[in-house]
């Protein structure tokens, strides 16, 4: 994302010059241009522009780890991973769900392993396989085994494949900061996990503790998660998590997310991690982004949720991208790189027809674009029941979600400029303007909407001369 918002940092400042503008249309040209060239200032700043007394006074008053914890956080301050690439390269994903962390699926490998082909032969670029580990990790275990089996065989596709800690109910149920027990057993089993996998290519990605909550805050529970104490215990525990896996020899480059609470909330977001001097290894680890997950709103995408909730495709636009917008803004503030690792709409069993749908189908299009073109890697949420995507292909979810990685941005504007540049030969100026007009749309709203209409508007003018 920061190289494809470069190339828009010095493509639109150009074109803008050989179009003239008034009116709305300049303020359109203004907010445009400002986005871009401010998103590849905070890039520049987060990757060593600030200073150390800024960096120090980020640092004060976050999480307060134990002392064992807290010099292994020093030691990351001098480590800096290279994960150039890996949120790009994991692109569109899907979940392969409640199969290792809930048993409502087949965990035999080979069926599994069934699903993964299926996932790269339709153009996902990675799995998310979360995985129950009860607290403990034991390589010899017949669920360690299999969960390793469908690992190797999806890297040997080719495919990202993300690991995590799912449903620890041992930890988030009983946590505080006094339970010495707890962190050794969190620290053992990730190291555990850390050495089994030590050897894997860095397409394998891990996930820390999958959505935080309970003792570690949530909403309509007992902690509040903006309480500054579950904000503490969330961090402290990624930071745990992290600090074990990079312990582990053959992990300097291994990408790993971490949760926000509230259920990896992206509201969330902010205050648990509201800069990246605040991740573990204080902003100076490459390798440390954010997960969250959405399914907003639930009145709409949960299992009992309402079709008529929104009345149209175009409300529901609008209102999804209006409930993200805060979380984007905290993205393109910060710089953190973030992974959306789950989203979807659900029916219950009896109900399920109703994602058979195209206002449904449109909801995976437009989510999963609009992620995607803001720079977030994404995984749509399949299971073999509410949320089935696999098991209910006749839906034609499966279509909408990964098809979009041929409009990438930076390859749709190299098409929409070399169009322009036609048009302008050809003396079509209004033309253009409206081209350029939509181009800036696309840009603050994510590309894929007004560009493909851009694109297919003439497509024999895309020659370049």
């Amino acid at each position: 994302m920061r190289h494809f918002l470069q190339i828009l940092a010095i493509a639109i400042p150009v074109a803008l010059a050989a179009t003239p503008c008034s009116g709305d249309d300049c303020e359109a040209d203004s907010d445009a241009e400002t986005l871009i060239q401010t998103q590849v200032h905070n890039d520049v700043a987060a990757e060593g522009g600030s200073s150390d007394t800024e960096k120090q006074a980020a640092s004060q008053g976050h999480s307060k780890m134990g002392s064992f914890q807290r010099d292994v956080a020093v030691q990351n301050h001098t480590r800096r991973g290279n994960c150039d690439g890996v949120i790009e390269g994991m692109g569109r994903g899907i979940n392969i769900g409640n199969v290792y962390e809930f048993d409502q699926g087949d965990t035999n490998p080979e069926v599994v392993k069934e699903q993964v082909k299926w996932a790269h032969d339709t153009g996902f670029k990675h799995i998310r396989l979360p995985v129950k580990w009860d607290g403990y990790f034991d390589a010899n275990s017949d669920h360690t085994k299999r969960v390793t089996e469908v690992v190797d065989y999806a890297l040997g596709l080719g495919l990202y494949v993300v690991v995590n800690s799912h449903h620890e109910k041992w930890l988030v149920e009983h946590y505080d900061a006094a339970r010495q027990d707890l962190k050794d057993q969190w620290w053992n089993m990730w190291t555990g996990i850390a050495g089994h996998f030590a050897n894997r290519s860095t397409k394998l990605v891990f996930e820390i503790l999958n959505e935080p909550h309970m003792n570690f805050g949530g909403w309509n529970e007992p902690i509040h998660p903006s309480e500054q104490y579950a904000i503490d215990r969330t961090r402290e525990i990624n930071g745990m998590g992290v600090d074990a896996v990079r312990r582990v020899p053959g992990h300097e480059n291994r990408m790993i997310f971490v949760h926000p609470n509230a259920m990896s909330s992206i509201a969330t977001a902010r205050s648990v991690y509201p800069d990246k001097w605040s991740l573990p290894g204080g902003g100076n680890d490459a390798c440390v982004g954010i997960t969250v997950h959405t399914y907003d709103p639930y009145d709409f995408c949960g299992e009992n949720g309402n079709l008529h909730y929104y009345g149209s495709i175009g409300a529901m636009k609008k209102g999804l991208l209006n409930l993200v917008r805060d979380f984007r803004d905290y993205v393109f503030d910060t710089g953190i790189p973030v992974y959306v690792g789950e989203y979807g709409v659900g029916r219950q069993d009896d109900r399920q027809s109703e994602r058979d749908t195209d206002l449904v189908r449109e909801y995976y299009r437009f989510v999963t674009g609009h992620f995607r073109e803001s720079g977030f890697a994404t995984a749509a949420w399949n299971d073999p029941g509410w949320f089935a995507i696999y098991t209910k292909q006749e839906y034609g979810l499966h279509t909408v979600v990964p098809n979009l990685d041929s409009l990438g941005a930076a390859y749709v504007l190299v098409l929409i400029r070399a169009r322009a540049d036609c048009m302008a030969r050809n003396g079509e100026a209004p033309q253009l303007q409206k081209d350029l007009t939509a181009l800036h749309l696309a840009s603050r709203s994510g590309f894929v909407e007004v560009a493909r209409e851009v694109l297919e508007s003439s497509p024999e003018r895309l020659a370049l001369g």
